[in-house]
């Protein structure tokens, strides 16, 4: 059977979003990534990860224990998710355009990212 939950995770639209088995993650115009992480005992705890300066536009899980995001401020960043922490912000060159979707290697070692303006990264 399914279980439906709602959540108002934001007052204005949200452009991306990613989950697993434990965590949901949402994002979009303000600028940060709402995550909500839940267990057997269907206990929520929600975690705001802040870091960029524009509309979220994708997000992606590694395993269980990482997440990239991307936003229109020209930034993919790395976060761990237990502590949750920054790890990296890759700054990509503006002449690419917004960055459109992101592929992370099974072995998390390489990151692909593609553009608005038709560039592999």
């Amino acid at each position: 059977s399914w279980t439906v939950r709602s959540h108002k995770l934001s007052e204005n639209s949200l452009q991306a979003i990613c989950s697993n088995s434990s965590l949901l993650a949402v994002g979009g115009f303000e600028e940060r990534i709402n995550t909500i992480f839940w267990s057997n005992s269907d206990q929520e705890k929600g975690v705001v990860l802040e870091e960029h300066k524009g509309t979220i536009t994708t997000l992606k899980l590694h395993k269980n224990t990482h997440l990239v995001s991307t936003a229109e401020d020209s930034q993919i960043c790395l976060w761990k998710l237990k502590p949750h922490s920054l790890l990296h912000t890759f700054k990509y060159k503006e002449y690419a355009g917004n960055c459109t979707d992101i592929a992370i290697h099974p072995s998390g070692k390489m990151l692909l990212s593609i553009h608005k303006l038709g560039y592999l990264m």
